[in-house]
């Protein structure tokens, strides 16, 4: 199958057969004692973030919630409660967390924790697991699965919450064994359904490895026909397009949104942001291993890493073997340098953000350890039967300078590296306005902070705060551009229906955030509508005038609010269940959620008779919300 369980190989020699001493022997084999060094220097480089109140969030990681089931509810729902509502496919990668936190006694920020903060040990260990049979040294490939745990890709994504590399580390080493064994006449069709489950995992959180790994398939099927025939290549190309394709039809309907909106295939889960990013990145860092960003130990660090790379080439007996592994290096390779020269927009905003190259570098730097292990392995053997020359001098402090690098990586990481990850309280707000938003009437909150260049921001929080998840489930950008010109005009002191369309967003409450020039402070006060209620920890709160529900009764000039389904848990189904007000004439149900065809709406009167409501849009400043003409009397909507 595509995973092995189990001790193994040199593993297995640690373990006798008798009970006396059982745990001290286990305690004792290579892969845990890797395991337990690499744990040590983890929790020693994130020493700030085990500790406290909180949960982790911060850089590309918005905060966990409490539990497994909230993550898979997100994952399996259609419509998602983000700013004024989405039908955006929700990512994979959150059934696969949600599994994880399930075994952790339903703990979702643990199952965060365990992926982020230990993802070093955990990549170190599938790593040397997965070396098994290319390298038959167990010493070499400790030292593999330590340098490519400490690559700057896995400290970077550790500094930056980057929980998508994280993982990406962790499965891609057993990922690339089993496409191998696939690509081999003995391989079968089990064991590439095997495959198409850890490429699946790949792809969910990390789509450009995906593409490195289809373009690395395509061409080993051309070779094969090339040299061996398309009677020889068949039954292998039929193998690896099923480890590598159908991971597109595990992971629908999400994998059909991406090619749809195709900048995803660059980017990776979370907040992609131009501040974690280097804009003066270099194509030679992409080659030293440097993707750039927080968490990135010095350049010449990797030096030794690259160049074993280069020269282990010159093992002309193991060429073989180290054309394919240079053939995959020099694709992701091709990837990061991609990701590092273009800018693509995210779906659901305007800004342009250069992809991170990290992901491609962790491939390319996996891709230059397995050739210096297989390199090194068995060299001095080769240096004992030959002659002295000076490529034998060259090659030993070459492989000093590559053994040292993940000594030295762990002495940065864990001397503290720069990080934009935290914990702190998973409410962004006030406690009283996150109570306030969980209620029925379930207000949202604008939160307004600026940038460097002094340009306004803002996002529109329906919760006490975002959530994992919610950076990829957002609504397009047309939905954001209608609710645009009414902060623009709050901000710029203009006066009109601002505030009106902002209440009729379900707006209760302006928070300009921690941080942000204090110059927008007159302005806000002086707006008609607007009343502070506090200024405390850096941040002002206002309240916003008139009917500020989401959901509500338009009849003429009077709104009657109305509340949402399930207080606390807002999903499409049911997302209104209550009697309407009283009313006769001509009236209006606007739901607080963006239109979409797919809304429907339907009252049920004192009989029991049910009837379906017309589907209308909300009148004047709430146009962009889906409506529907409500009836008289007091009917179950």
């Amino acid at each position: 199958s595509a995973l092995d369980s189990g001790p193994v190989g040199d593993d297995a020699d640690f373990m006798s057969d008798g009970s006396s001493g059982l745990l001290r022997r286990i305690a004792t084999t290579p892969s845990v004692i890797l395991t337990a060094v690499l744990v040590l220097v983890a929790v020693i480089g994130t020493r700030g973030l085990w500790l406290g109140d909180g949960v982790l969030q911060g850089g590309a990681l918005l905060s966990a919630p409490p539990g497994s089931s909230d993550l898979w509810e997100t994952y399996r729902q259609a419509w998602h409660d983000v700013g004024p509502g989405s039908t955006t496919p929700a990512p994979p990668y959150l059934a696969i967390i949600s599994a994880l936190a399930f075994l952790l006694l339903g703990k979702a920020p643990l199952a965060v924790t365990v992926l982020l903060l230990l993802g070093i040990p955990l990549a170190g260990g599938s790593a040397y697991l997965a070396l098994r049979g290319l390298v038959p040294s167990m010493s070499i490939r400790l030292w593999a699965g330590a340098a490519y745990a400490l690559l700057p890709a896995m400290t970077g994504a550790v500094s930056s919450g980057r929980i998508g590399t994280t993982m990406a580390a962790i499965v891609l080493p057993f990922a690339l064994r089993s496409l191998v064994r696939i690509s081999q006449p003995g391989g079968t069709l089990r064991r590439a359904a095997g495959t198409a489950l850890l490429v699946a995992v790949v792809l969910s959180v990390a789509p450009a490895l995906w593409i490195v790994l289809v373009v690395a398939g395509v061409a080993a099927c051309v070779y094969l026909r090339m040299t061996r025939g398309w009677a020889a290549t068949r039954p292998i190309a039929i193998r690896l397009a099923v480890g590598l394709l159908a991971p597109l039809v595990l992971l629908l309907p999400w994998s059909l949104y991406i090619f749809t909106s195709p900048s995803i295939l660059l980017l990776e889960p979370g907040i992609n942001s131009s501040a974690l990013t280097d804009p003066g990145l270099k194509p030679w860092d992409v080659l030293l291993l440097h993707p750039g960003g927080p968490g990135m130990t010095p350049v010449w660090l990797t030096l030794g890493i690259v160049i074993g790379g280069f020269i282990a080439f010159l093992r002309a007996d193991r060429i073989r073997v180290l054309t394919l592994i240079g053939a995959l290096g020099g694709i992701a390779l091709l990837m990061g340098l991609i990701q590092s020269m273009v800018l693509v927009t995210p779906p659901g905003s305007a800004a342009e953000v250069r992809p991170w190259s990290g992901q491609a570098t962790l491939l390319l730097g996996l891709a230059m350890i397995a050739a210096g292990s297989v390199a090194l392995d068995g060299l001095r053997g080769r240096f004992a039967g030959s002659s002295f020359t000076l490529g034998q001098p060259i090659a030993a402090v070459v492989a000093v300078l590559a053994l040292l690098a993940p000594v030295l990586a762990a002495v940065w990481f864990g001397a503290g590296l720069t990080s934009v990850v935290r914990k702190a309280p998973a409410s962004s707000v006030p406690a009283f306005v996150a109570a306030d938003s969980e209620s029925a009437q379930a207000p949202r909150t604008l939160v307004i902070d600026d940038d460097t260049a002094g340009r306004v921001r803002y996002s529109l929080l329906t919760g006490p705060g975002p959530q994992l998840g919610d950076a990829e489930t957002g609504p397009p950008v047309e939905a954001w551009q209608q609710l645009d010109p009414y902060v623009a005009a709050m901000a710029s002191g203009r006066g009109g229906d601002e505030i009106e369309a902002l209440a009729g967003y379900g707006i209760r409450y302006v928070v300009l955030a921690n941080g942000t020039s204090r110059d927008l402070v007159p302005t806000l006060d002086a707006e008609p509508g607007l009343r502070r209620l506090s200024s405390s920890g850096g941040e002002v709160l206002w309240r916003v005038a008139g009917t500020t529900s989401r959901a509500r009764v338009v009849a003429g000039d009077k709104q009657t609010p109305i509340g949402i389904a399930d207080r606390g848990t807002i999903t499409a189904d049911p997302y209104i269940d209550q009697a309407l007000p009283d009313g006769t004439g001509a009236r209006v149900l606007v739901t607080g959620a963006a239109i979409d065809d797919r809304w429907r709406a339907a009252s049920v009167d004192a009989s029991g008779a049910s009837t379906d409501l017309e589907a209308v849009p909300g009148p004047g400043v709430m146009s962009w919300a889906q409506g529907f003409a409500a009836p008289a009397g007091t009917p179950i909507l």
